[in-house]
């Protein structure tokens, strides 16, 4: 909440109320603070769905290949996997550098 504060340039340091306040670093309306826009609030759930698949994909590698282990044939799955997620997470960030 400070840091808000200092952003919005309510907060003074050691000054009297009224006196002293700095300009707005950042000019944060209070909607903002309040609300996430809808753009955000999908990139957000993109990127985390995206995480949630590459977490499921690595919990099915090691149900599938884990005997008290994970075999050569998992740990090649594994490495699959993130490379699998590199190109998904590329893919994202593409696609989300084009919506703007």
């Amino acid at each position: 909440m400070v840091l808000v504060e200092l952003l919005q340039g309510r907060a003074s340091r050691g000054a009297p109320a009224g006196k002293g306040r700095s300009e707005a670093l950042l000019p944060i309306p209070s909607e903002a603070t309040a609300m996430v826009d809808k753009e955000t609030r999908r990139e957000i759930l993109v990127g985390v769905g995206s995480v949630g698949l590459f977490v499921a994909v690595l919990l099915w590698v090691g149900a599938t290949y884990g005997n008290g282990g994970l075999t050569q044939t998992g740990a090649l799955a594994i490495v699959a996997a993130i490379v699998f997620f590199v190109l998904l997470m590329t893919g994202v960030g593409y696609w989300m550098a084009q919506q703007y």
